[in-house]
């Protein structure tokens, strides 16, 4: 017998399937399949056993479900990317978009699946822009305790200040951040002193806004009411005079003495790096 024949042309063994390969042919084959999925129109067939060991939910709603019993029906998610999902629960990986990577990260959440929350918090991660920034420090300030999408954020922040607002779209719907992330973001983002006045407008902006989105007219009781502790950290220090005389004064958000002692220090600092021959020639 010429054993010479058990190998390629090329002298080399032929390629075999690695066992990632094997199992995402398994699913795709959906051989020997014992659970099928309805979602929507479409029905995907897996195995038990595997969507078991990767999702203590998935285990917990097939435990005693035989292959006659209705499929279970998946809803609110696309069939698409819950074929994705499945990708993932057999292979460790998927296909991830800006697109598709917030609803994988909700079925990663709703089946207990953690693997895949750091892999879509990964891909976030490397998407941030002045575009999408807030949104995604929305969506890490839930996770803030275990990944470090909003820690980046926040580092980027100041970078992009000046071409944000503090407004989120939700459902095509541009609304006002919510008071708890602004909070966090006023206490924690390392924002350069020239950018203080920058960042106090912006707030300014997103009191306006929420003013407007509770059915609040826009005066200083109102403002002062939807921005509470926020104002706790504004360095009024850092604001412009002319910013000082109009808008804080307006919304009173420093009291007239605590304001006066604002223009006094401003003076004071301006004074110390005045050079003395001005102020010289100005006497």
């Amino acid at each position: 017998m010429d054993f010479s024949t058990s190998r390629s042309q090329k002298g080399k063994p032929s390629k075999r399937p690695t066992f990632i390969q094997t199992l995402q042919e398994l699913l795709d084959s959906a051989v020997d399949s014992d659970v099928t999925f309805k979602v929507k129109e479409e029905e995907f067939r897996a195995h038990k056993l595997i969507l078991g060991m990767r999702s203590p939910r998935m285990k917990e709603m097939l435990k005693g479900l035989s292959s006659d019993d209705t499929p279970p029906s998946i809803s609110d998610v696309n069939p698409t990317d819950f074929k994705f999902f499945l990708d993932f629960l057999y292979t460790d990986d998927c296909y991830i978009s800006a697109a598709n990577v917030e609803e994988l990260l909700k079925l990663a959440n709703t089946w207990e699946v953690p693997s895949l929350v750091d892999k879509c918090m990964a891909f976030l991660e490397n998407q941030i822009d002045e575009t999408n920034i807030l949104h995604y420090a929305a969506i890490g300030f839930s996770y803030r305790d275990e990944h470090n999408l909003y820690q980046k954020c926040l580092s980027l922040l100041p970078d992009l200040l000046v071409d944000i607002s503090f407004m989120i779209n939700e459902n095509n719907k541009w609304i006002p951040m919510s008071y708890e992330l602004l909070l966090d973001i006023v206490k924690n983002c390392q924002c350069i002193p020239e950018l203080e006045e920058t960042l106090f407008y912006k707030i300014i902006d997103w009191a306006k806004k929420e003013c407007q989105c509770r059915n609040l007219d826009i005066n200083a009781e109102n403002m002062k009411a939807v921005l509470d502790e926020i104002q706790i950290y504004i360095n009024y220090l850092l604001l412009r005079p002319r910013t000082l005389a109009t808008v804080v004064l307006e919304y009173q958000l420093l009291s007239f003495e605590d304001l006066l002692d604002c223009f006094c220090e401003i003076a004071i600092e301006e004074e110390k790096n005045t050079p003395k021959s001005k102020l010289v020639s100005a006497c």
